[in-house]
């Protein structure tokens, strides 16, 4: 890498080398667990000195990047953004969780629950596509994950389905694009618990986590539903 130059349009040379590396943490580059080379080799590294380098060490270590291990930095575990995952199976993989999906249903509705609709934002009006799975961690009912989808957006997800492919393939080959979450809510107890979940989860031993999930053209394209066991998770927002 060429050495960080102190000339630029306003951005100090610690700032971007804490750039350059927030960056290589989030990409991979340095896993967790892994400890940063040494200041003086990052200091060669750059063409700074070890002053400069001390601020941005210290800039990623308030950013939650980096903490101390002895005389040197360490990456933490950093967590995943649920709004990279498509569905909760696949965000507990990622984290290392084996978890089983099992689809409970997929049919055609006129409209969201009232009281979704009283939660998210989302000006949808045609048909749309709800979807309902059990996630079982260790052979115990760990969620029910329930969405709902513009069903002109997505058809041919019930021939994906009934071919036996998995939830987030088929919703892919239908065209599913990257999403980020714009808003949601979390409650707890009995109140908002749909007669679906109830059948797999305690009613007093409830959480929901409800997210409206918007495409790269800032256009809503789901909103998912978590009933979860909250004896066996912990929310954090």
């Amino acid at each position: 890498m060429s050495p960080i130059t102190r000339t630029g349009i306003g951005t100090p040379a610690w700032r971007r080398i804490a750039d350059v590396l927030a960056g290589e943490i989030r990409e991979g580059r340095w896993r967790e667990g892994h400890r940063l080379p040494s200041g003086t080799r990052l200091a060669e590294r750059f063409g700074v000195h070890r002053h400069t380098l001390r601020k941005s060490l210290a800039w990623l270590r308030a950013e939650g990047l980096l903490h101390p291990q002895g005389m040197r930095a360490c990456v933490p575990r950093l967590p995943l953004p649920m709004s990279d995952c498509l569905f909760l199976p696949e965000y507990l993989h990622a984290q290392g969780i084996a978890a089983r999906c099992g689809l409970l249903g997929c049919a055609t509705v006129a409209a969201m629950p009232s009281s979704l609709q009283a939660c998210v934002s989302c000006p949808w009006t045609g048909p749309l596509l709800h979807l309902a799975c059990e996630v079982a961690v260790e052979g115990q009912a760990f969620a029910i994950t329930e969405a709902w989808l513009p069903a002109s957006d997505f058809t041919g997800l019930s021939m994906h389905l009934a071919r036996g492919m998995g939830l987030g393939e088929a919703l892919r080959q239908c065209g599913m694009r990257p999403v980020a979450r714009r808003q949601g809510w979390v409650a707890a107890g009995p109140e908002r618990i749909t007669a679906l979940a109830a059948e797999a989860l305690a009613p007093d031993l409830s959480l929901h986590a409800c997210a409206l999930a918007l495409d790269e053209r800032g256009q809503p394209l789901k909103v998912c539903l978590h009933h979860l066991d909250a004896g066996r998770v912990r929310l954090l927002v």
